[in-house]
């Protein structure tokens, strides 16, 4: 079924840095997404960890990343 979802990166201070996807309807199946290190204006962003914030459904997962530069 499809549904809306959304996926962004957040700072370990909860601030939201970068958006891999708006909110939009995405067709079942498996998908993909990379991230680059770069914030939403195209700034490089220091090493360290971030989550990335998958939302659909009313369902919120995340997951721990390390970006090392």
């Amino acid at each position: 079924q499809s549904t809306r979802v959304s996926l962004r990166v957040y700072d370990v201070s909860g601030r939201m840095v970068a958006t891999l996807l708006e909110p939009t309807m995405v067709l079942p199946g498996r998908h993909g997404s990379a991230w680059d290190g770069t914030d939403d204006g195209g700034r490089d962003l220091a090493s360290g960890t971030y989550f990335c914030v998958l939302e659909s459904a009313g369902v919120r997962e995340s997951v721990r990343m390390a970006l090392i530069r």
